[in-house]
């Protein structure tokens, strides 16, 4: 495909919604959570993907599994780097076609949506 390029990486094609688990943690405990669906974003055809960094329109959405999922991961992370949970995490998931959701990354900071959520109470 390009010549400069030696290795490439193949992944699964995740089909389903585009979802987010937000998480608040203060001093290694859990305080709060809410979970997001991403619909539609702002520029969305200037992307092949129709994705891009910011949401135009997305919901709330009642999905424990999803909480427990990030749950377990940040706190695996937590345990093998030795330290506390504290502050803001968004683990972002992508449903695969039978609809079970797969962790595509984890933000160790305060994204746009969560100051939605903020607004809205």
């Amino acid at each position: 495909i390009n010549p400069k390029v030696d290795e490439f990486i193949a992944t699964e094609y995740l089909s389903g919604r585009n979802m987010a688990c937000k998480m608040l943690y203060f001093n290694d405990e859990l305080k709060r959570t809410a979970c997001a669906e991403r619909v539609n974003y702002i520029m969305a055809k200037v992307a092949p993907s129709g994705i891009t960094g910011n949401t135009s329109f997305g919901r709330l959405i009642n999905e424990p599994n999803l909480i427990e999922l990030s749950r377990k991961a940040l706190e695996t992370v937590a345990s093998q780097i030795d330290c506390q949970l504290n502050g803001i995490f968004t683990v972002d998931y992508k449903e695969d076609s039978r609809g079970f959701p797969k962790i595509t990354e984890i933000n160790v900071r305060h994204v746009a949506f969560t100051s939605s959520m903020a607004a809205g109470g």
